[in-house]
């Protein structure tokens, strides 16, 4: 019917401009667009033209281009600075360029341009961080629509709200004024397009007249169709009733006039389906390029990553090397005073000795054996530090591991006045035993040491215990010395950080704990108590909740 032919152009125009202001906030939002507006150099402003480009050829648009505020251009998709400017200059003479800097987008239709063509304008804004926005100008063409009306030999206006036709399937009909006829004669017939807005289908006459409007556009599409073909039809009938043999001649006539107009229609559809499929393949192949363009960015992307991890681990490689430089600075320091001693008391030991004196001599021996002692255990922290191997974890009982490690520490302090309360579960927990064992001591030692100065007395208590929460075993050391300072608390497990006075220690023995630790799946935290003193967390894996046995 004749509605739905008109609905048809009018959902076919729509939908020629609907894609396009989706399309302009993407392009927008461009990194190479925006490099380009915020202070762009020519670099920038060529790889900026470049896309406007390729938007252009995919999207078959006329002209794209980037102005600022003030409709100075910053780069065309051509390279034609004439032709931009000129429609630059038609557009600031457009509500549409003070609508897109205020709302973000504008539109207008009109002879943009000196070659006096019609086009349809999108204009976007661009946002510019501490400066004026700048525009996203993109210019289309609609004559391919008028093309498809007059192959479809329908006559077809686009009328604006002003009643000036700004497209006609008669190209003489540009810019018209419909409502050209005079008012003043109450007598005068009311022309088809205003029949056709105050609701009429039809009206009597020459024409009949269909509207329809495009609300979004702020536009009315009206069809036009002649009736005097109809009526001559008509009486070409009645003469051939009249007339018998002029009849029969005449309706041959008419069948093969039929034929004609049949053929004509085809035709017309085979070229509009030509140029439906053309479009298609274009579509297409435009398609296939910008997926191997895509393609060619994910490649670079690939490789940049690629080369952002080779920096990484050259990075993690120096760092190493300047852990090590620290190390043998600190290992230095530590071995200098107990070597120096040790030489010291085995030129004593040869002197009593040479003198028959024998005490004084074991004496210094066992001096010596002690500073062996310490430095088997620096050179010791230096083995684990740089070990590479695999912890194997297994189930250990933690009691008796506990109280093995608590008698361990009192034998080593013996001269110290202090006391290791233990209280626990009785569990097992997936562990290395002489790593744990190591760590442990570790712990209660430096608890020992946090208490010099708390009581005045020299009686130290420390606590330690075994709790199964889950699938989780925690061991905890808890001491009452004066805690960790809250601002270094965060810092305590890095390498070479230590609050002892220098010689006595190197920094290493929470770092090297905690790494233990986590080699064995577990996690070693630190926290203050709240009735003072600090709590060092040991959290495993409980044995049985692992499905482990021993």
């Amino acid at each position: 019917s004749l509605g739905s032919s008109l609905d048809v152009h009018a959902s076919g125009l729509l939908g020629d401009l609907a894609d396009y202001p989706a399309a302009l906030s993407m392009l927008a939002g461009d990194p190479r667009i925006l490099r380009a507006v915020i202070g762009g150099d020519a670099e920038e402003i060529g790889a900026a033209r470049a896309r406007l480009r390729r938007y252009a050829d995919l999207s078959g648009v006329e002209s794209a281009m980037i102005v600022d505020a003030g409709g100075q251009l910053i780069a065309d998709h051509d390279n034609d600075p004439d032709k931009a400017e000129a429609i630059i200059d038609w557009l600031q003479q457009q509500p549409a360029f003070n609508m897109a800097l205020t709302s973000g987008l504008g539109r207008a239709f009109g002879t943009a341009g000196e070659d006096r063509a019609r086009r349809y304008v999108f204009v976007r804004r661009i946002a510019r961080p501490g400066e004026d926005p700048a525009l996203l100008i993109v210019a289309v063409s609609l004559d391919h629509a008028e093309l498809l009306w007059r192959l479809a030999e329908q006559h077809i206006l686009v009328v604006d709200q002003e009643g000036t036709i700004l497209l006609s399937s008669d190209q003489r009909r540009h810019f018209e004024r419909l409502d050209a006829v005079a008012e003043t004669d109450a007598n005068a017939p009311l022309p088809p397009y205003k029949a056709c807005r105050t609701g009429a289908v039809t009206q009597p006459g020459e024409q009949i007249c269909l509207a329809r409007p495009i609300a979004r556009l702020g536009w009315d599409i009206y069809l036009l169709v002649e009736t005097a073909p109809v009526r001559d039809q008509v009486r070409l009938l009645r003469w051939v009733t009249l007339l018998g043999l002029i009849s029969l001649a005449l309706l041959i006539g008419v069948v093969a006039q039929r034929r004609l107009a049949l053929q004509r229609t085809l035709r017309i559809k085979e070229d509009a389906n030509r140029l439906l499929q053309q479009r298609v393949e274009n579509r297409t192949s435009e398609l296939r390029e910008a997926n191997r363009h895509l393609q060619v960015e994910i490649d670079e992307r690939i490789a940049k990553e690629h080369a952002l991890r080779e920096a990484q681990t050259e990075l993690v490689q120096t760092s190493k090397l300047a852990a090590l430089g620290q190390l043998s600075a600190g290992i230095a320091h530590q071995l200098n005073q107990p070597l120096a001693a040790l030489r010291a008391y085995a030129d004593n030991a040869r002197t009593f000795l040479t003198r028959g004196q024998g005490e004084s001599a074991a004496e210094n021996l066992v001096l010596i054996g002690d500073l062996t002692e310490r430095i088997g255990k620096i050179t010791k922290d230096l083995k684990v530090l740089a070990r590479s191997q695999a912890t194997r974890t297994e189930p250990v009982a933690l009691q008796p591991l506990i109280r093995s490690t608590i008698d361990q520490v009192e034998k080593a302090n013996a001269d110290d006045i202090f006391e290791v309360v233990y209280h626990g579960d009785d569990a097992k927990a997936l562990a290395e035993p002489v790593g744990l064992q190591q760590v442990l001591g570790n712990l209660i030692q430096n608890g020992i040491d946090a208490m010099e100065t708390v009581d005045g007395q020299g009686a130290k208590t420390l606590s330690v215990a075994s709790i199964v929460e889950g699938g989780r075993v925690k061991l905890v050391v808890a001491d009452r010395g004066t805690g960790i300072d809250e601002a270094i608390i965060d810092k305590i497990f890095d390498p070479f950080f230590t609050t002892k006075d220098v010689g006595k220690g190197l920094g290493l023995g929470l770092s090297l704990s905690a790494s233990i630790i986590k080699d064995m799946g577990g996690r070693l935290s630190a926290a203050n108590r709240e009735d003072g003193g600090a709590s060092f967390t040991i959290d495993l894996q409980h044995a049985e909740a692992s499905g482990s046995t021993a």
